[in-house]
């Protein structure tokens, strides 16, 4: 399927890796591109390009990433434009277990990643690789490939990247350096981590999707409420700030060779 010279961009994340600073700060600000938000991004399997017309997309994907390379490269397999941001795997596996606890989890850290026993999240040492070259053989030269830590310490210069991928070099780059989700602490994660063991979240059984989703957005409320008040609360997190590092240099060596090689690939 052809549609004369439109692109279509996509940026699938990886999640944890600023996703929501772009997709608030930087995507609106591309005016020549037609924009469409997190929630409307399954719209693109219904999109009919207009010839000479821009589009970008955008989700954070690590389950089922694979699967939306192909959706995208049957659909279109011509004018499909991939943009793709890692960090360094150690950051962002304590990331992502933040995230988890942010969503009803309570398990530790090592039950959520470990590299010698079984767990939560199970991730070969090339998993990056894996992803990119993959990524690379469905869109050759089509694909943006992006390093979370340069965002951190040269972000005009990421962001440039992004503006030259998308066809917008020379334009002006404009964005506000707020927080716009910023990560529980570690106190906040060990208060949380403790309330939800105790008040533990479960689906309900009903066919009534309004009742899901009252159901689950009080024990939503309940989790913000609980994190918000936690800041407030005087709670050692020693034992928790060892739990995170106790295995920081076995995660780091086991991904040493994958985050040697994305050093290589990065744009």
């Amino acid at each position: 399927m052809t549609q004369g010279s439109s692109k279509l961009f996509f940026h699938l994340g990886l999640p944890k890796t600023a996703s929501t600073f772009l997709q608030l700060e930087i995507f609106p600000q591309l005016h020549e591109l037609k924009y469409s938000k997190k929630h409307d991004f399954k719209k693109y399997k219904s999109l009919s390009p207009k010839e000479g017309k821009s589009y970008l997309f955008t989700s954070e994907k690590d389950n089922g990433l694979i699967e939306e390379f192909d959706n995208i490269k049957s659909r279109f397999p011509d004018n499909s434009y991939v943009i793709l941001v890692f960090r360094p795997h150690y950051k962002w596996l304590v990331s992502k277990y933040k995230n988890h606890i942010r969503k009803f989890g309570h398990i530790s850290f090592e039950e959520f990643f470990s590299v010698n026993k079984p767990s939560n999240i199970e991730m070969p040492a090339d998993y990056y690789s894996r992803i990119a070259d993959i990524c690379i053989q469905k869109f050759g030269d089509k694909v943006l490939l992006l390093n979370f830590k340069e965002l951190k310490n040269s972000p005009d210069i990421f962001l440039r990247k992004i503006y030259q991928f998308v066809g917008l070099g020379d334009e002006e780059i404009r964005y506000s350096d707020r927080v716009v989700k910023k990560a529980f602490s570690n106190r906040q994660v060990k208060i949380l981590r403790s309330f939800n063991k105790t008040h533990s979240y479960k689906k309900i059984q009903t066919k009534f999707r309004a009742i899901n989703f009252i159901h689950y957005k009080y024990f939503h409320f309940m989790v913000h409420i609980v994190a918000f008040f936690a800041r407030f609360i005087p709670v050692k997190t020693n034992d928790l700030d060892k739990e995170l590092k106790k295995n920081r240099a076995e995660i780091e060596n086991y991904f040493k060779d994958d985050w040697d090689n994305m050093l290589k690939k990065f744009s």
